[in-house]
């Protein structure tokens, strides 16, 4: 009879917790009152963020953009071609006017030689293979989340262009720490070579020619990875509705 108690006794605990989750699960099941929206029912638990919407005028904005960044690398690389061209002319016109004098020969020799350096470091500023054209335009196919991904990859590498300019503009701070130590140390130590002063006048000019181009560029192409970071985004960093494909 005891053994008949306790069974009793437990199952009149159970009842009314088994009444409660019933009454739970009938909450989460029960269908919403008459004039309330659906979804409101509903538990999404990935909320719309309008990427897998990016259609045909996004690829359009996105292309266009990155045209404008490859016409900027380009005005850049015009920007050096023509300091090394003038260096080159100048430093050829110092040597050969003042060639009797050691310092303007140095001076000229030397601004020569970093003028024709800068000239062929502006190659890496030009499309010349055309790869990055072709890249924008195959883009223009692109939708939704690969267009997205693709807008990601571009604004890493506009970053990492940036991150390669900060360390040169390091490179030509040490350039005029150089050319100003190795000017003093050819004045008092070496008075005889006068050819070295004027070099290292030469490699201190263009040390501040470079970091001021330099500056420039670092600023210009962080500028570009932020635009593009930007790119179907508030200024909240939420993403932005895109057009139906």
């Amino acid at each position: 009879m005891r053994v008949i108690g306790v069974m009793l006794a437990c199952l009149l605990v159970a009842t009314p917790t088994l009444a409660q989750d019933d009454e739970a699960a009938a909450r989460i099941v029960a269908p919403p009152p008459p004039g309330a929206s659906s979804s409101a029912a509903t538990l999404s638990l990935t909320p719309p963020d309008g990427i897998g919407n990016l259609g045909p005028s996004d690829a359009e904005r996105f292309a266009t953009l990155r045209l404008g960044h490859r016409e900027a690398r380009n005005t850049e690389g015009i920007a050096l071609l023509g300091f090394g061209g003038a260096s080159i002319v100048f430093g050829a016109l110092s040597a050969g006017i003042g060639y009797q004098d050691e310092r303007w020969l140095g001076f000229g020799v030397g601004t020569m030689i970093w003028g024709a350096l800068n000239a062929i470091f502006t190659l890496i500023f030009f499309d010349l293979d055309g790869h990055v054209l072709r890249d924008i335009e195959s883009g223009r196919n692109l939708r939704g989340r690969e267009l997205d991904h693709a807008r990601e990859d571009w604004a890493a590498s506009q970053y990492s262009t940036a991150a390669t300019i900060a360390v040169n503009a390091g490179l030509d701070i040490f350039y005029i720490v150089g050319g100003i130590l190795l000017f003093v140390i050819a004045d008092q130590m070496t008075p005889d070579l006068q050819w070295l002063e004027g070099y290292a006048i030469a490699m201190t000019a263009q040390g501040t020619g470079l970091l001021a181009f330099d500056m420039t560029t670092w600023i210009a192409a962080a500028q570009r990875g932020d635009a593009t970071r930007e790119l179907f985004r508030d200024p909240e960093g939420a993403a932005i509705i895109g057009e139906s494909p």
